[in-house]
């Protein structure tokens, strides 16, 4: 599969993936999050999010976003402390 979104980073595409059931294409990481805050109906939460209430469910995307960064990050360092 190739790249294709210019306007997410792969850990965004990653984050929105893992949350949502469905959002536009083309948009960024932030248009999304407005678009949750909003309530627009061309973003789906998946079914087990739905109860979230959208302050935790953008808290929710943060914190795993920030995650996801920290373990590439950390991956990264191990892999050139090995070379």
């Amino acid at each position: 599969m190739t790249w294709e979104n210019k306007h997410l980073s792969r850990v965004e595409h990653f984050v929105l993936n893992a949350t949502l059931a469905d959002y536009p294409e083309n948009y960024t990481y932030e248009q999304i999050q407005d678009m949750i805050g909003a309530d627009d109906y061309d973003v789906s939460v998946w079914e087990q999010l739905e109860d979230m209430s959208t302050a935790n469910l953008i808290e929710f995307q943060e914190d795993l976003k920030r995650g996801v960064e920290s373990l590439l990050k950390e991956s990264q360092q191990e892999a050139n402390l090995s070379l």
